[in-house]
């Protein structure tokens, strides 16, 4: 006994490559879930002080405030992670802080463009969509750049393994500012509509944006001496459009449910859907968290050609990946239907939304982070094409599926596609790149 838990300990707190991995997967872990606990929460007060309707109308509107931020970026998000820590250990300075400043405003300046696009084009068609939702998407819109600016320096943050500063701000700093502001509108007389939180998630955005970037200005003062910058836009923008394509199809499969549920179904029935969805997230914080730990080491080995510390940390993550996710999944469905019913009675009816989810999150966690471990081996263009027919069937299926079963089906669509995009890139993984990755840690 006393051998086993030495074991552990050496593997945890050593100073070996899989101890700092499992730390940093361990602080991601556990800042990821205080936030999902405090976002749940207050999303649950939201609902409450909004009501069905107009707490539909929110989640519908900062649905395309993720999909049109997560655009932005450029994938330069990814990028980061990609290559920053390489230029780091090759002692490429310039080039280190070229990039970081290129993909910042890039994707800062790309935002402002979809912004502007997006609030004319609403209200080009506002008569085409569900009375309410024109205004409050609107003002969602200007929220776009304030959330691309903080992913991409998410990615500078997570590349860098400041893990504290990539998540915080994202996760836990935003949602609290907003639910503060929100109070204090109300307070002071606003109406409890949508229009009102989302007049305060973007005062909550701006100061999130603000506060994250004077932090990595001065982390990255004390990391490296400032030198002439480096811009090589192109081989950057050459990896960072794959990238900006892959991420653009995971955004759509995880989102497009929601956005196709405006067509079908009313904003209550997206405020039930949204609720399910949240409370089956609250176990996808595990392969997040994961994907922050080793993503920059599958990068760093494949770089130094070493097949064998790969492999150990491609299936080392696969381990960290499936056994608690598959513990939270099945606690999610033993609680689910209580969890809905915090949020009021009507959304109760969400909970076959929770089983079908949690059913497909077990499979995806059963291959690990299968997309990021190919795109840090320079294989993006594999999951490029692959996300993008999963993007192209997620939306049939949900086109077919929502009118027939509503919620269900939405989620069944969603299930099916995110499973069967880590089922098949775990194969390639396999037998395509030759490691010899085992599904649930297992086979």
């Amino acid at each position: 006994m006393a051998n086993k838990l030495r074991k552990v300990y050496v593997k945890t707190f050593g100073r070996s490559e899989k101890a700092k991995s499992t730390r940093s997967a361990m602080l991601a872990f556990a800042i990821r879930l205080g936030s999902a606990a405090f976002i749940y929460l207050s999303h649950i007060i939201l609902a409450r002080w909004l009501g069905s309707r107009e707490f539909g109308i929110y989640t519908y509107a900062w649905t395309w405030v993720i999909i049109l931020g997560s655009i932005s970026t450029l994938g330069f998000s990814m990028v980061m992670v990609k290559n920053l820590p390489i230029y780091l250990k090759r002692e490429r300075v310039s080039d280190y802080l070229g990039l970081m400043f290129f993909g910042r405003y890039l994707s800062f300046f790309i935002a402002i463009l979809i912004t502007i696009i997006g609030i004319y084009g609403v209200q080009m068609f506002s008569g085409s969509v569900q009375t309410g939702i024109a205004f409050p998407l609107m003002l969602a819109l200007i929220c776009v750049p304030l959330f691309a600016i903080v992913d991409v320096q998410e990615g500078i943050s997570r590349a860098n393994d400041w893990i504290y500063l990539g998540l915080l701000p994202n996760y836990l700093l935003r949602p609290v500012l907003i639910l503060i502001f929100f109070f204090i509108m109300v307070y002071f007389g606003f109406a409890r509509d949508a229009s009102s939180i989302m007049m305060a998630c973007i005062i909550a955005s701006g100061l999130t944006a603000l506060v994250q970037l004077i932090l990595v200005e001065i982390n990255i003062a004390k990391k490296v001496t400032k030198v002439k910058k480096t811009f090589l836009a192109k081989p950057w923008l050459a990896l960072a459009f794959p990238l900006l394509l892959t991420d653009s199809f995971m955004i759509f499969i995880t989102n497009t449910d929601i956005v196709m549920m405006e067509y079908f179904l009313l904003p209550e029935d997206i405020a039930v859907y949204f609720a399910a969805v949240k409370t089956t997230l609250l176990a996808a914080f595990i392969y997040y968290a994961v994907v922050v730990a080793s993503a920059s080491k599958f990068a760093e080995y494949w770089d130094d050609d070493n097949r064998e510390k790969l492999t150990k940390a491609i299936n080392h993550s696969v381990t960290m990946t499936f056994l608690p996710s598959l513990v939270a999944s099945l606690g999610i469905m033993l609680v689910g239907y209580w969890f809905l019913a915090a949020y009021g009675e009507e959304f109760t009816r969400g909970y076959m939304v929770i089983v079908i989810l949690s059913i497909g999150a077990i499979l995806r966690a059963a291959t690990g982070p299968t997309e990021w471990m190919m795109t840090m081996m320079g294989q993006q263009k594999t999951v490029l094409w692959t996300t993008g027919v999963a993007a192209v069937v997620n939306i049939i299926l949900n086109f077919l599926l929502i009118p027939i079963w509503g919620l269900e089906g939405a989620a069944s669509a969603t299930a099916i596609t995110m499973a069967g995009v880590a089922l098949f890139l775990f194969v390639q993984v396999r037998r395509g790149l030759k490691i010899a990755i085992k599904f649930a840690g297992l086979i």
